[in-house]
């Protein structure tokens, strides 16, 4: 009997303790998450807030009746939607640039194990650690030259030098995680080298892509210096830049600021909603080899 009573006791006792673990790993996840949703709530808050309540001590932390009024100012501008229009082009065409280049590179450098193909990895790797300031000189000098400048293929062009790098090791480490056998079979059975990747690899690697997706979908689409500085004309302007143009020399509209991020914030998290399920998979498989 006694040994029947110590036996529960020890059963209820691990039940607890297993409950008080449990309970404070939802705390600290309550914690986690409202860390990381407070700056999008706040956005949300203060593009609703009327002009003088934006500024106001103590802060307000619930919606104080503004309105939608910062929305149609923003919508008000007629150059809004051109703004919108160029960053969905240069978002676009800067994935259909860099992906299809990133896949050959990033499977070159995990299939060809030669000394010039590593050498040519390292240059890569060695790109992406150069900040984007230190490419902003060059690359206007050659725009100049060659009628790039005011011209989205330009901005094109300047976000694919920098995207790539990282998403050809990136894509690289997830080759690296698909068997050679599957190519080869696909080889002995009448395929070329760039049918085999076409038809075994590409397919295999649909979670990478994904991932390699949204990671460059979102440079693209925040990057500010080279539109800040390739693109001279308002007409020209992507959407990073026209936020900021909401700031005056001497008056910041704060509630216009934000009700202007989140309208160009919605294609992100659009897309990332369509292939959240795809970047942790392919994140996770990149980076193991074998």
């Amino acid at each position: 009997m006694l040994e029947k009573n110590g036996l529960r006791k020890t059963l209820l006792t691990k039940q607890t303790r297993r409950g008080i673990r449990w309970i404070f790993f939802y705390v600290a996840l309550a914690f986690f998450l409202c860390s990381l949703l407070f700056p999008l709530y706040w956005m949300v808050l203060t593009s609703l807030r009327p002009d003088g309540r934006v500024m106001s001590y103590p802060p307000d932390f619930l919606p104080t009746g503004g309105g939608f009024h910062a929305y149609q100012r923003v919508f008000s501008r007629t150059l809004v939607s051109r703004w919108f229009l160029n960053s969905i082009i240069v978002t676009a065409a800067t994935l259909g640039l860099s992906i299809p280049l990133s896949c050959l590179a990033g499977y070159a450098l995990s299939r060809y194990q030669i000394a010039r193909v590593r050498v040519l990895g390292y240059i890569l790797l060695l790109a992406k650690m150069l900040p984007a300031t230190l490419l902003v000189i060059p690359l206007y000098a050659l725009f100049k030259q060659f009628g790039l400048l005011n011209n989205l293929f330009g901005l094109v062009i300047a976000n694919t030098t920098f995207v790539l790098p990282f998403s050809t090791w990136m894509l690289k480490g997830f080759f690296d995680g698909i068997p050679k056998d599957l190519e080869q079979a696909a080889q002995i059975d009448g395929c070329g080298i760039l049918e085999s990747f076409v038809r075994v690899i590409v397919p295999l690697s649909l979670p990478g892509l994904a991932a390699t997706a949204v990671y460059a979908a979102v440079l693209a689409w925040g990057e500010y210096m080279f539109a800040v500085t390739f693109m001279t004309k308002e007409s020209g302007w992507t959407a990073s830049v026209g936020v900021v143009s909401f700031m005056g020399q001497y008056i910041v509209s704060w509630n216009d600021i934000m009700a202007a991020c989140i309208v160009f914030t919605l294609p992100v998290m659009a897309v990332f909603a369509i292939l959240q399920k795809y970047l942790v998979s392919g994140l996770t498989k990149g980076g193991v080899k074998g």
